[in-house]
């Protein structure tokens, strides 16, 4: 359970906010922010042709169902609370907890039904798969609920660079991780600690950097 803290004490204060930006600014973080998906996404496929090299074709085939079913929770979330973060000119530290609450509270809710019925799911969507690996994919679900509020209010702050940076840090932390567990013999399960170690890592860097 996340407890609200005294007021005054949050991720970030209405004295973080910046004044009107000026259009030289707007284009600095726009900059960064192509500058950093480029990057990204060459760390990002960088690993996976990495992974296709070490790993059985096979392990791709029993994690493709799974991702499809992760990548159609996740819009779910944040549906609408990101937005309102961002556009909330006085925001108060109780409405970012607000957020982290109810999105912690919808990922829950199909982690349980991902985690209960990824039997039932995975024999209906890939019969013959294993169904532990749709049970542990499913943590990406919660670690993107964790990413949703600290990421808003780095857009929000205008400190592009930084959600740049959390970005890019977690391609590459969960590409490398994903590669050293394919080396070690990991197998499938190195596709799996690719996508949910991102999401981790994302999680974790994005709230160092909104509390900063």
């Amino acid at each position: 359970m996340i407890e609200q803290p005294p007021d005054g004490v949050g991720p970030v204060t209405d004295a973080a906010e910046p004044s009107d930006a000026s259009s030289s600014q707007v284009a600095r973080s726009m900059s960064y922010m192509a500058v950093g998906q480029v990057v990204g996404q060459f760390s990002w496929f960088g690993s996976l042709i990495v992974l296709g090299i070490l790993l059985d074709p096979r392990a791709f085939g029993t994690v493709a169902a799974g991702l499809v079913l992760i990548n159609a929770a996740l819009p779910l979330l944040g549906a609408g609370t990101a937005g309102t973060l961002v556009a909330t000119r006085n925001l108060a530290s109780g409405e970012i907890w607000s957020s982290i609450r109810l999105n912690l509270l919808i990922a829950s809710v199909l982690v349980f039904v991902l985690v209960g019925f990824a039997g039932e799911i995975v024999g209906l969507v890939a019969e013959g798969g294993d169904p532990s690996v749709l049970r542990w994919l499913s943590l990406a679900v919660l670690f993107h609920a964790l990413t949703i509020t600290p990421l808003a209010l780095l857009k929000k702050t205008m400190r592009f660079g930084k959600h740049t940076l959390a970005d890019v840090g977690a391609y590459t932390g969960a590409g490398v991780l994903a590669i050293v567990t394919a080396l070690a013999g990991g197998g499938v399960w190195a596709l799996v600690v690719r996508l949910v170690m991102y999401q981790a890592l994302l999680a974790a860097i994005a709230i160092v950097f909104s509390r900063r």
